[in-house]
């Protein structure tokens, strides 16, 4: 295979009447997806794209995933944009084209993807041949920062995706029947479930609005949704408010952000569904998963595919034993080699992957992390993972969200520090008894903010690093002691 949208010229072959694409109101088969992304690419072609050329994609999902197909189709890298950016966003690349939809957004490399553009494709070819990509040649880019806010850019080549679209299920994919994934294409979980449609010939659905989800659901009897912890609490607020029966939905999967036991128990008890929690990334897709019957289970990460290889090391990358903890390193077939602009290059090292997780990995390659490397506070030589501390808070009653996180003070030492977002009327005193009495005494937050909300990326994980940063200022600001 020399381009992934041969996966899409197959299905349009065999099962060329079967819904491709669907929002819930409208809807193209796989037969109609293929003469559609195909006329695209031509008329993209007498506009002067392309093939390698790089391509900046800010567009609603329907028509997102048509024009990446008309860019696979024309041998080009692509990029979809995170919702809520702008043209103007730094970006670790500089784009040949901008693709997009919206209104207001000019330039000379700018081409609008409008009614009045779909209207004139009548007049371009839909059989001319895909084009062809090198194994190793770079065919998408995902834009990912984790907890750092910086944009880098993760090239997947050809076959590093093609690895990955045989592997998709049991983590991204549900062995049960269709379902919708959350995640936008500009991840690396929602370009997944995409580009496993084409795989399966199953239906990729994308949300036309939030007040249409749960509708969408009961409407074609998905048994999956996959989402972040944060959209999958989006939904549960939504399903609380309409209460639409959904009988056929069995699986509820979480990745990008640690689970709170909050959320899993809000989930267990509104429905009768297995739930899984996913470890992966970007750079090394799937690494495996685990069943959360209960939230005694979050202290599990994941149990690791045979597929992938993963260790725990020390500083100078020497493998340690099972159960002890240290540096997670993950190696696949999935891997990519680096970022954009070898950009934190010595996060890839040898054909290994270093997320900057902390953890263990247990005889039978259960995975447990512990916390990330940079976000580990460090309390004058007593390490202390703010995960565990996170947990405690969130389900602690009265509390609705929680972070923590270090803040050094003037001696550089880094003191414990917890974000609460909590109502007028909670008990300080008697949460900071409770911390006492179960937490380890260097690890009791002696600062507590309170805040409307905590600051996360848009997968749900803590801005910690950022947190540290603005709270230190305050503390500063009021003259507190030691700062």
């Amino acid at each position: 295979m020399n381009n992934l949208y041969q996966l899409l010229e197959q299905q349009a072959r065999i099962h060329g009447n079967k819904t491709a694409l669907s929002n819930g109101q409208e809807s193209l088969t796989f037969s109609q997806l293929r003469d559609l992304s195909a006329r695209m690419s031509a008329r993209l072609a007498s506009q002067g794209v392309n093939s390698g050329q790089k391509i900046y994609v800010l567009m609603q999902p329907n028509i997102e995933w048509i024009a990446t197909a008309a860019l696979f189709h024309r041998g080009c890298v692509s990029c979809s944009a995170h919702p809520g950016a702008v043209v103007g966003d730094e970006l670790p690349f500089t784009p040949d084209w901008i693709f997009t939809d919206r209104d207001g957004i000019e330039g000379e490399n700018v081409i609008r993807i409008d009614q009045a553009w779909f209207n004139g494709l009548g007049a371009y070819p839909a059989d001319q041949p895909a084009a062809r990509y090198e194994a190793d040649e770079c065919v998408r880019i995902i834009l990912t920062s984790g907890t750092t806010g910086i944009p880098k850019g993760a090239p997947l080549s050809l076959n590093s995706l093609r690895h990955r679209v045989e592997q998709l299920i049991g983590d991204w994919v549900s062995p049960l029947g269709d379902g919708l994934n959350l995640m936008p294409l500009s991840t690396i979980g929602g370009l997944s479930s995409a580009l496993y449609s084409w795989r399966a010939g199953r239906p990729y659905f994308t949300v036309f609005s939030e007040a249409g989800l749960v509708g969408l659901l009961a409407r074609t009897g998905m048994s999956c949704l996959t989402g972040s912890p944060a959209q999958i609490s989006k939904f549960l607020q939504i399903y609380e408010r309409e209460r639409t029966p959904l009988p056929a939905l069995k699986e509820i999967r979480m990745a990008g952000s640690a689970v709170s036991p909050r959320l899993l128990n809000a989930i267990l008890q509104t429905f009768n569904v297995d739930v899984y929690s996913i470890y992966g990334s970007t750079e090394a897709g799937g690494t495996g998963m685990v069943k959360l019957d209960s939230p005694a289970d979050l202290t599990k990460t994941a149990y690791v595919r045979p597929q992938v290889d993963v260790e725990i090391v020390n500083e100078n990358d020497e493998v340690l034993l099972p159960g002890a903890e240290g540096i997670v390193r993950v190696r696949s077939a999935a891997n990519i080699s680096g970022y954009l602009n070898d950009v934190d290059a010595d996060a890839f090292r040898d054909g290994w992957f270093y997320p900057g997780d902390r953890g263990s990995l247990s005889s039978e390659r259960l995975l447990t992390l512990t916390a990330r490397e940079a976000e580990v506070i460090n309390r004058g030589g007593e390490k202390i993972s703010p995960v565990v501390i996170d947990n405690f808070l969130q389900s602690y009653p009265g509390i609705e969200d929680a972070a923590v996180f270090g803040v050094e003070n003037k001696l550089g030492v880094a003191e414990v520090a917890a974000a609460l977002v909590i109502p007028e009327d909670f008990d300080i005193p008697a949460l900071q008894a409770a911390l006492r009495a179960e937490l380890n005494p260097v690890a009791v937050p002696q600062h507590l903010f309170r805040v409307n909300s905590v600051p996360r990326n848009q997968m749900g994980k803590p801005l910690r690093v950022q947190m540290a940063a603005s709270f230190r200022e305050q503390l500063v600001a009021a003259g507190r002691p030691g700062f």
